[in-house]
C-alpha cells in the first residue's frame, strides 16, 4: 500500500492555481515533503475560496485549472518521488442552481433522476412541505416578498424561472403549461405537450432535447412575455404558479424551528446527499476514481465521515471502488479517549486527536489549575465545562436545530417505535433534546443489534448524563434507552435501527456547532486549548500520560496524520504556543491582567447596563492578542483590520451577546473600539504589553520547535499546513486561509541550504539570528522532514519507546530493525530559564542525564548541529542540548 512520508495542505480556489502549485513542487520537495494533499478540486460554487461547495463531482473546477495541468503536476511529483492526496466531500454539495443536479430536480420534480440523490424529504410531515423542498434564501416571508414585487416570473433563453433579486430558480417544467394557458394560443399548448413526454430521461439527454425545444419558443416570444406579464401583475397567478412547483421558497430563518432537507451542520447553502444509495455513491465518485486510475491522485482523504448514514458501509463502497492498495485516510473529531472505529477499512484520520494530545502536553498542568481558578473569580458563576457544552449543546439544538428535532420525532412516530407504550409528545421531545446534548463524543455507528463493545459504553454515559437533566419525562427517556438496548429479536427492533441510525446524523453537527463553534468562544480559561480535537476540560497531561498516548498511537493509529494546523483549526499553531506559555507564567500573567483592566477600564462602555466588552470578552481578547501579535511587535493597519474581523466573528460564535441572524452592532462596535483604543500607540497598554509578550514568546519559540519535532517523529505521518514551515499566528478562517508568501520561504530554505553547506555553525548562527522570520523553524522543519524521508520505514513502523529522563525534559526513541533514533525537548521552559539563564549547556542541565534504552547504540548523531555523542547508558542532556534546544539524534550501532 502506498503510505505518505508527509503531507502538505494546500487550499486551491482562484487565487491559488495548478499552475501555481507547480511552482512550489521543487521547493516542497527539498522540504521534506512526499505528497502534496490537496482541497477539494471538483467544481464549486463560482469564487469558492475552499471548495467544500461542490456543484458537479464529475469535473474539475475551472476557477483551479484543467485536467491537463493536474496531469503535468502528476509528472512532476512522479519526477520527484511525490505524490498527491485528495480532499473529497461525499456528505453534501451546494444548495445553488450552478449545482446541475438539484436545478434538475426543481425542473422535473419525480422525473429527475436525481429527485433522491439529495437527503430531501419529499413526504414531510408539515402539508405545506409535501412535494418540495425549501428553499431558505429569502430575506423576508413569501407572501410579504410577493407583495413587495421582490418575486416574479421571468423568461430566458434556458427556459422559466423564479427570480428573487440576483437567484433564478427553475421553474418546474410541468408549470410551463399553466403559464401557455394565460394567452390561450393553441398551437403554444401543443408545443407544452411535446416537452412533457421526454422529461424522464438522462440528464444530458434532457438538457439536449430542452435547448432544441427552447430554440421553438423563440417565434412565440411576444405572447410569452405577455403572458409572464400578466402573470407578474397578478399576485393571484403568480402564488398559484408558485404553489405548483417542487420547491417552496422560504424565509432563511425559518430553518431554526421547521426544515424538510439535511444540510451541513446548520448551514442553508450546503444539502446533504443519500450517500447510502449505492446510485448517488457509484455516480459521486466516478470522476474522482477517474483521476486515481490515472494515477493523478495517489490517496483520498473524507471529509466529515461523522454526515453520512452508514460510515462503515460508506468506507467498504470506496474501498470495493479503489482497490485495497490506496491510503484512506477520514476527518474524524475523536474526543480524548476515544478511538476511531476499529472495523473501517481506514489508514486513519486527520490528526486532530494529535493536535490534542501534543498540544497537552505543551502546557503546564499546575499553571493551568491555577489559571482556572482565576477565570472563575475573574467571570465569577461560570458552571464547569461540561455543564457549559451541554447548556450550549441544548440551546443550539432548539434554538437553531429544531426542525432537525421535530422530524426525528415524526421519524419516530411514523416508524412506529414506540407504538404500544405510554408517553407525552412534549417529554419525549425533551428527553430527545436533552439525550442529544449529552452525548460524550459525536457520535456512535449503529448498523445492527446488539449494539458493539465500543458503542455501549458510550451510549450508558450519555444516558446517565442525561438523567441527571430530566426530572419529569424519566419514562420518556426509558423509552429511547429501550431503542439503543435493543437485542434485535423483536420485530420493532427493524424499525429502531432505522430510527438510531438517522439519530446519528445529527449528534454530531451537534457538538460541532454546540461546542467547537459556541462553548470555544464562551469558557476561556486558556484558549490554547479551546481547539478542534482538543478542549478546556483539562490544560496539560503529564509526560507519562503523553508517553501512553503515542504508545496507543503506535499500536491503533499508526498512519493517521499527526496535524497541528488545518483550515479548520482556531488559532495558528505557534499562537497556540504562545497562550500555553501562560500557563508556565501564570501568577504574572494574572497580575498583567489585571494591570491591563485598569489602564483599559476607559475604554470599556456600557451598554444596556453591561459591560462591552464583557469581562469574559475582555479576557478573551487579551489572550488573543497574545496569540496573534506580529513577531516584530509593530501593531500595523492590517493586523487592527484582521483582529476587528476576528472579533466580530468570534462574539457572533458565541452567541451571548450578539449572532450571526441577529447583530448587535452597538455592543460589536465597542469591542472593535475597545481593540483599536487600546492599540493606539498614544496609549499606555502597548507599553504595558510587549514587554510582557517577549517574554512569553521566548519560550514559545521552543514550544513551536518542539511541536514540529514531535509531529515529524512521532507515530503518525506529519502534516503541514500551506505555510507554517514558518510562524504561523493566524486567526480562525479565513484568516487562516490568506494568501501565502512563497517567494519569501523558497528564499529562506536556499539560505539555510546555502549556509548548511558552510557548516553547522554557521546555518545554527543564520537561524538564530533570522529567529524572528520563523528561521528556526524552517530549518527544524527541513532537517527532521528530511531525516525521516531517508528513514521512513523506521518512523512508520517503528516501536515507540519511552526514555527517562528528569521532569523537564521529554524523550522518546523510536527503533525498528537495527536503526534508531532519539529524540528529546525540554517542557517547564520557563522553569528552567529562570533557574539557569538559558537551556543551553552545562549550565542549565548540569549533570542531568537521559537514560538509554536496552539495546540502544552508545554513539550517536544530532542531526540539527552534526554533533557526535558518546554514552554507555546514558546521555548527558548538556551534550544532547549543547548548542540546540531540541535534539534529534541517530544512533549508530557499531
Amino acid at each position: 500500500m502506498y503510505f505518505p512520508a508527509s503531507t502538505y495542505r494546500i487550499q486551491l480556489n482562484s487565487s491559488y492555481t495548478f499552475n501555481d502549485v507547480k511552482h512550489i513542487i521543487p521547493y516542497l520537495h527539498k522540504l521534506g515533503i512526499s505528497t502534496i494533499y490537496g482541497a477539494p478540486i471538483t467544481t464549486a460554487t463560482k469564487g469558492s475560496t475552499h471548495g467544500y461547495d461542490v456543484i458537479n463531482p464529475h469535473m474539475l473546477n475551472p476557477e483551479i485549472g484543467t485536467e491537463q495541468q493536474l496531469k503535468e503536476i502528476a509528472v512532476q511529483l512522479q519526477e520527484y518521488g511525490m505524490s498527491w492526496l485528495q480532499d473529497i466531500v461525499p456528505n453534501h454539495m451546494a444548495y445553488a442552481m450552478d449545482n446541475e443536479r438539484l436545478a434538475d430536480v426543481f425542473e422535473r420534480g419525480p422525473q429527475s433522476p436525481y429527485y433522491h440523490y439529495f437527503d430531501i424529504d419529499w413526504n414531510h410531515f408539515d402539508p405545506k412541505y409535501k412535494g418540495k423542498v425549501m428553499v431558505p434564501f429569502i430575506g423576508k416571508d413569501l407572501d410579504e416578498a410577493i407583495d413587495s414585487n421582490e418575486i416574479k416570473l421571468v423568461y430566458k433563453s434556458d427556459g422559466f424561472f423564479i427570480e428573487y433579486y440576483n437567484n433564478l430558480y427553475p421553474a418546474a417544467i410541468d408549470t410551463y403549461g399553466f403559464i401557455f394557458s394565460i394567452e390561450d394560443d393553441e398551437s403554444l399548448n401543443e408545443l407544452g405537450e411535446d416537452i412533457y413526454a421526454q422529461m424522464n430521461v438522462e440528464l444530458s439527454e434532457w438538457n439536449s432535447y430542452k435547448k432544441t425545444w427552447l430554440q421553438q419558443l423563440t417565434s412565440y416570444t411576444a405572447t410569452i412575455q405577455k403572458a409572464v406579464e400578466k402573470i407578474n401583475e397578478d399576485k393571484g397567478l403568480l402564488r398559484k404558479l408558485l404553489s405548483r412547483q417542487y420547491y417552496i421558497l422560504t424565509w432563511y430563518k425559518v430553518t431554526e424551528q421547521e426544515i424538510n432537507f439535511r444540510r451541513f451542520f446548520t448551514v442553508n447553502s450546503l444539502i446533504c446527499l443519500r450517500m447510502e444509495n449505492e446510485q448517488v455513491f457509484d455516480d459521486y465518485h466516478q470522476f474522482i476514481y477517474r483521476l486515481y486510475k490515472n494515477n493523478l491522485i495517489q490517496g483520498l482523504r473524507i471529509d466529515h465521515i461523522d454526515g453520512l448514514y452508514n460510515p462503515q458501509q460508506y468506507v467498504q463502497r470506496l474501498r470495493k471502488l479503489f482497490g485495497e492498495d490506496v491510503y484512506v485516510i477520514a476527518e474524524k473529531i475523536l474526543e480524548y479517549n476515544e478511538n476511531i472505529a476499529h472495523d473501517w477499512d481506514l489508514q486513519g484520520t486527520s490528526g486532530y486527536e494529535f493536535l490534542s494530545f501534543t498540544n497537552q502536553l505543551l502546557s503546564s498542568k499546575k499553571g493551568g489549575e491555577k489559571l482556572l481558578q482565576f477565570y472563575k473569580q475573574l467571570v465569577p458563576n461560570t458552571p464547569d465545562y461540561e455543564k457549559i457544552v451541554f447548556q450550549k449543546k441544548h440551546r443550539f439544538l432548539f434554538d437553531q436545530m429544531g426542525g432537525e428535532l421535530e422530524n426525528l420525532l415524526h421519524l419516530a412516530a411514523d416508524l412506529k417505535i414506540f407504538e404500544g407504550n405510554e408517553y407525552n409528545a412534549e417529554a419525549l421531545k425533551k428527553a430527545l433534546g436533552v439525550l442529544m446534548a449529552s452525548f460524550p463524543v459525536y457520535r456512535i455507528y449503529p448498523d445492527c443489534y446488539p449494539l458493539n463493545e465500543v458503542a455501549v459504553p458510550i451510549a450508558e454515559k450519555a444516558f446517565d448524563k442525561a438523567a441527571k437533566h430530566i426530572d419529569d419525562a424519566q419514562r420518556e427517556l426509558q423509552l429511547l434507552k429501550d431503542i439503543f438496548f435493543a437485542d434485535g429479536t423483536k420485530p420493532e427492533d427493524a424499525n429502531r435501527l432505522l430510527f438510531l441510525m438517522r439519530l446519528m446524523q445529527f449528534t454530531g453537527p451537534l457538538a460541532a456547532k454546540g461546542v467547537e463553534d459556541t462553548t470555544f468562544y464562551v469558557y476561556d480559561p486558556l484558549i490554547s486549548h479551546n481547539e478542534v480535537g482538543d478542549a478546556p476540560a483539562q490544560l496539560g497531561i503529564s509526560i507519562q500520560d503523553f508517553h501512553n498516548k503515542m504508545i496507543s498511537r503506535r499500536q491503533n493509529n499508526p498512519y493517521s496524520l499527526n496535524g497541528t494546523s488545518t483550515h479548520d483549526t482556531k488559532r495558528g499553531e505557534d499562537g497556540r504556543m504562545r497562550i500555553n506559555v501562560l500557563s508556565e507564567m501564570a501568577d504574572e500573567w494574572i497580575q498583567e491582567v489585571n494591570n491591563w483592566r485598569q489602564i483599559n477600564a476607559p475604554f470599556i462602555k456600557i451598554i444596556n447596563n453591561k459591560p462591552a466588552p464583557s469581562v469574559n470578552d475582555e479576557y478573551f481578547i487579551y489572550q488573543s492578542l497574545i496569540g496573534s501579535f506580529p513577531e516584530d511587535l509593530q501593531v500595523t493597519d492590517s493586523y487592527i483590520e484582521r483582529s476587528l474581523a476576528f472579533i466580530q466573528k468570534a462574539l457572533r460564535e458565541a452567541k451571548v451577546e450578539t449572532t450571526y441572524t441577529e447583530p448587535n452592532t452597538a455592543y460589536e462596535e465597542a469591542c472593535k473600539n475597545f481593540i483599536t483604543s487600546i492599540l493606539d500607540s498614544k496609549h499606555d497598554f502597548l507599553q504595558r504589553f510587549t514587554p510582557f509578550l517577549q517574554k512569553v514568546i521566548k519560550p514559545a519559540t521552543i514550544y513551536s520547535l518542539e511541536q514540529v519535532l514531535i509531529k515529524i517523529t512521532a507515530p503518525g505521518i506529519p502534516d503541514v499546513y500551506q505555510g507554517c514551515e514558518l510562524w504561523d499566528l493566524s486567526y480562525v478562517d479565513p484568516d487562516n486561509r490568506r494568501p501565502v508568501n512563497y517567494q519569501c520561504r523558497m528564499e529562506a530554505l536556499d539560505n539555510i541550504m546555502q549556509k548548511e553547506k558552510e557548516s553547522a555553525e554557521a546555518v545554527l548562527s543564520f537561524i538564530q539570528q533570522h529567529k524572528q522570520e520563523g528561521r528556526e523553524k524552517l530549518f527544524v522543519t527541513y532537517k527532521a522532514l528530511n531525516f525521516r524521508n531517508a528513514h521512513n520505514e523506521l518512523f512508520l513502523e517503528g516501536e515507540y519507546i519511552p526514555v527517562t529522563s528528569n521532569e523537564n525534559v521529554v524523550a522518546y526513541a523510536r527503533k525498528h530493525n537495527n536503526k534508531w533514533v532519539l529524540v528529546a525537548f525540554p517542557v517547564n521552559i520557563k522553569n528552567i530559564t529562570e533557574n539557569n539563564g538559558n537551556l543551553l549547556g552545562e549550565q542549565a542541565w548540569n549533570a542531568n542525564s537521559l537514560q538509554l534504552p536496552e539495546g540502544a547504540p552508545t554513539n550517536w548523531k544530532n542531526i540539527f548541529t552534526n554533533e557526535g555523542i558518546k554514552g554507555d547508558n546514558q546521555l548527558l542532556l548538556k551534550d544532547v542540548f549543547a548548542k540546540f534546544p531540541v535534539a534529534l539524534l541517530e544512533g549508530a550501532l557499531l
